[in-house]
């Protein structure tokens, strides 16, 4: 988590980070006490409010971005104003990617394989490994980033399979957008197993596809339909 002004981390406290990204999960108002706890561990929280100049910093950053963090006058926590409807799948990594990987496979469902291909690669280049990961283990995600991690492994699944299957259908055995979104050494990932092994008979020849093909049996302990559409 961080905020990137023209291509360069400012490089925000790992307290501002936290709270960044409990503001950007969650669409409605995070309360006070919620924040605090995200942002510190019960043995490190600040015996007086640390959360007000946490925010103040934050809402300074994200004006250059026409993000508002409204004061707390009268209320019991903050939120994030976008300036536009669009402007959270804009500004944000997580969401551009959702959103790119949902427009990549309505592309590909519409039959539309190169434009599919051009925007789940650029999904791709939004994909920063495992959700929050920075934060470490120790670290007990608030519901709302907790939702969001579950979306973007979700969507990253979808990426994965449908960049493998846009490969498949453009003819390109193996494309490297395709086979690096994923884990290259799963034999159960269908739509990235065959276009490798489409790749394996093209390029190494019959050796090597049977080999793919005995590490996939042995990992499902039986033939299956993608093996039987292999050939």
């Amino acid at each position: 988590v961080d905020l990137v002004v023209d291509g360069v981390p400012l490089g925000i406290t790992p307290q501002e980070a936290r709270a960044l990204a409990v503001l950007v999960s969650t669409s409605g108002l995070v309360q006070h006490h919620g924040l605090a706890a995200a942002m510190w561990t019960d043995d490190r929280r600040p015996t007086a409010d640390g959360v007000a100049p946490v925010i103040s910093r934050l809402r300074h950053r994200l004006s250059a971005g026409g993000v508002q963090i409204p004061p707390a006058r009268g209320r019991t926590g903050y939120q994030l104003i976008w300036p536009d409807p669009a402007a959270r799948g804009r500004l944000v990594d997580a969401y551009r990617f959702i959103d790119q990987v949902q427009q990549g496979r309505d592309l590909f469902l519409r039959g539309r394989h190169l434009a599919a291909m051009a925007v789940l690669r650029a999904a791709s280049a939004d994909w920063h490994g495992e959700p929050f990961a920075m934060f470490g283990t120790h670290w007990a995600q608030p519901a709302g980033c907790a939702a969001l991690s579950d979306r973007l492994r979700q969507h990253h699944a979808d990426l994965t399979r449908h960049l493998a299957l846009t490969a498949i259908r453009l003819g390109r055995y193996p494309d490297p957008g395709a086979t690096t979104a994923g884990r290259d050494d799963d034999p159960t990932d269908d739509a990235r197993w065959l276009l490798r092994f489409l790749g394996a008979l093209r390029d190494d020849g019959t050796e090597a596809a049977e080999a793919m093909l005995h590490r996939r049996r042995h990992a499902l302990g039986r033939p299956d339909d993608v093996e039987s559409r292999a050939f």
